[in-house]
This record gives C-alpha cells, sequence and structure tokens, in this order.
C-alpha cells in the first residue's frame, strides 16, 4: 500500500482543491513551477490517474480562460503521466501548431512532455514571426534552429520522427537557419545527426555561405571539417571567400583559403575576393589572397584592378 509522504499528501489536497472547484484561484496567484510535483503519486494511485479526464473538465469550466497552451504547460510542468491527453487548440493563432508554438517560445519542458505524450507530428508546418516581424512558416525543428533553443532541439533530435532536413517555404533548412544566425552549438547538433552541410536555400544560400557572409567563424570552419563545399556560389554568384573578403572576416577567409578556396573567383558583377578586399579597405584580407597567387591584375566591370590599393602586390 502507497504509504502517505508529505509530497503525496500536498498532491492529494491539491486534487482536492480542483475538485471543489478552485482551480481558478490556484493558477491565477500561485507560480506554476510550485505546483505539487505529482507524477510518482499519480503514476502509482489509478484512482486520481483515471480521473484526470473529470478533472480537466472541471479546470475548464472553472477557469474558461485557460487555453490550449496553458494546458500543455501546465501538464508538462506537474508531469501528468496520462500518455492521450487531449490538448486543446485554443490560444493559437491561424496555422500554428501546439508544438511550433512551444518551440518559437523555448519551452522545453513541454515541447518534450509532448514529444513523449501527444501525437503530434514533429515536421508539420507552423507559423511564426521572424526577428523582422515578417510572417514565416517551418517545422518545430526550424522554428527551434531559428530562435536558438539549444535544448529544445537535442529534444526534437533524440525524436526519430524528426526530418533534419526538411525545408519551408523558401526551402531553407534548420541547418541554413542556425548557420545564418550563429548558432554554433546547435549547428554542430544538426551536423552530427546528418544534416546537409550543402543544401542551397531558393536563393543559393548555403550554410557556409552564410556563416561566411555574417562572420560566424567556428560555424563555418564546423561546416568545412563536415565536408562543406567552399566554392558553393550563391544566386550572384558569391562564393564564400567572395562574402567574407568583402566583410573583412580575415580568420573566415584565411581557413577558406586554407581548405582550398578559389582566390579568383569572380561575383556576377566579376569582383573577386581580392578587389572586394581592396575596394573595403581589408588590407590584411588583401595580403593573404596574395600570398594564396590571387590574381593581382583582375578587373571588375568598372575596370577596377585590386592594385588601387598600393603595395599589396609582392612582386612590384
Amino acid at each position: 500500500m502507497q504509504q502517505d509522504t508529505t509530497e503525496n499528501n500536498s498532491a492529494r489536497d491539491f486534487f482536492a482543491r480542483v475538485e471543489a472547484g478552485l482551480v481558478a484561484d490556484i493558477l491565477s496567484h500561485v507560480p506554476v513551477a510550485e505546483v505539487p510535483p505529482i507524477l510518482d503519486f499519480l503514476g502509482e494511485d489509478a484512482h486520481f490517474r483515471d480521473r484526470w479526464p473529470q478533472i480537466r473538465r472541471i479546470m475548464r469550466n472553472t477557469w474558461p480562460a485557460l487555453s490550449g497552451v496553458q494546458e500543455v504547460r501546465w501538464a508538462a510542468r506537474t508531469q501528468i503521466n496520462v500518455r492521450d491527453f487531449d490538448i486543446g487548440r485554443e490560444g493559437l493563432s491561424y496555422g500554428t501548431t501546439m508544438l511550433g508554438h512551444l518551440c518559437f517560445h523555448g519551452d522545453v519542458r513541454a515541447v518534450e512532455w509532448m514529444l513523449e505524450r501527444s501525437q503530434e507530428d514533429p515536421n508539420a508546418i507552423s507559423n511564426y514571426v521572424n526577428d523582422y516581424g515578417n510572417d514565416h512558416s517551418g517545422t518545430a525543428l526550424i522554428i527551434a534552429s531559428y530562435k536558438g533553443h539549444t535544448a529544445i532541439v537535442a529534444a526534437l533530435l533524440s525524436h526519430e520522427a524528426t526530418i533534419v532536413d526538411k525545408r519551408d517555404k523558401n526551402s531553407k533548412t534548420a541547418l541554413i537557419l542556425a548557420a545564418y544566425k550563429g548558432h554554433t552549438d546547435i549547428a554542430t547538433m544538426l551536423c552530427d545527426h546528418g544534416a546537409d552541410v550543402n543544401a542551397a536555400s531558393q536563393k543559393s544560400n548555403t550554410p557556409l555561405i552564410l556563416a561566411a557572409q555574417n562572420g560566424h567563424t567556428d560555424i563555418a570552419t564546423m561546416l568545412c571539417d563536415h565536408g562543406a563545399d567552399v566554392n558553393a556560389a550563391s544566386q550572384k554568384s558569391n562564393t564564400p571567400l567572395i562574402l567574407a573578403a568583402e566583410k573583412g572576416h580575415t580568420d573566415i577567409a584565411t581557413m577558406l583559403c586554407g581548405h582550398g578556396a578559389d582566390v579568383n573567383a569572380a561575383n556576377q558583377d566579376s569582383k573577386t575576393p581580392l578587389i572586394l578586399a581592396a575596394e573595403n579597405g581589408h588590407t590584411d584580407i588583401a595580403t593573404m589572397l596574395c600570398a594564396h597567387g590571387v590574381d593581382v591584375n583582375a578587373a571588375s566591370q568598372k575596370s577596377n584592378t585590386p592594385l588601387i590599393i598600393e603595395g599589396l602586390n609582392p612582386n612590384s
């Protein structure tokens, strides 16, 4: 027979108050984290476990404002051990899944709860708003990777049904977005789970192109170590080295050269890494490129030559 511990008495008292119709007061004034931990209690006591549907109805009748999202969060924090919990959809905007909403807001415990206990498809597309206020959509993994929620990404990757390289409407994968945002741990986890390091978006941007453009050295290095194409080109024919040289990311440019990047590659304006480094005053990168045998006389469409910076040609 189960012993009446202080914790179980606390849980029994909690449910007595629920069944007395006081749940509105409880949820309005008691922080969710302070609700008695009742996993073991419910797991061993079939009486309360079987009465959960009735208790849930009382909750919803007592506190009409309780949304489906709040229910999931409450259930996750109290660790309700009921696998067929009927998750409501109230409180969600059109086109938003429960899992996508929780991933966006970084609620790892609720996400883990859902992955274990619900039938929610982890690859379903959900709407979200990006950092610039624009409407986007993606899977739970894409949303969590974009937002930088490392623990949630780990939980999703541990779920066997999660598709790592699922794409959004712009053909972006979770890895593309993690590389763009500079989420090193997430990008590494995705690569370790087999993400395509050379996946390209609609604009032909690969993870390495975006990491190089935005100065994310650790991610760029990790991607190269995982076999990323150092000479992949975007829609405008910009390679990772061209973008790193233009932006002044010396460490990335040096690393790319060390991995065999084409130092004479040119974009759609016929501008090479050296031309862009010279135009933007990045003398350290220009000097490094010269040391790697770059063509110092290459000209762009505007007939600019890299030698607009004096003394860069080591043979002059």
